[in-house]
């Protein structure tokens, strides 16, 4: 869905897989054979403004609504009418 690596530094990659589970795992097992770290969406997500690459994902899984992607600049920010009434 969206990549920021940086050469002899790493990065982060953001990907939706879908298919047989049996295939899940053998894609899941050529990652990690490759030592990428994992980490499910299902998980402890938080968003730190400085590493946010603005891929989106938190917009679609924010169980309050409270993000939303500007199609101007396609980047994730915080609604602002939310923000006023916290």
């Amino acid at each position: 869905m969206k990549a920021s690596i940086a050469p002899q530094e790493g990065g982060l990659l953001v990907l939706e897989l879908q298919g047989e589970e049996e295939d899940l795992g053998k894609a899941l097992d050529y990652l990690k054979d490759r030592r990428i770290g994992i980490q499910a969406l299902s998980k402890d997500i938080t968003r730190d403004e400085d590493r946010c690459v603005h891929c989106g994902v938190c917009v679609a899984i924010c169980p309050s609504e409270a993000l939303f992607l500007n199609q101007a600049n396609w980047e994730a920010k915080f609604c602002n009418s939310l923000k006023k009434s916290l």
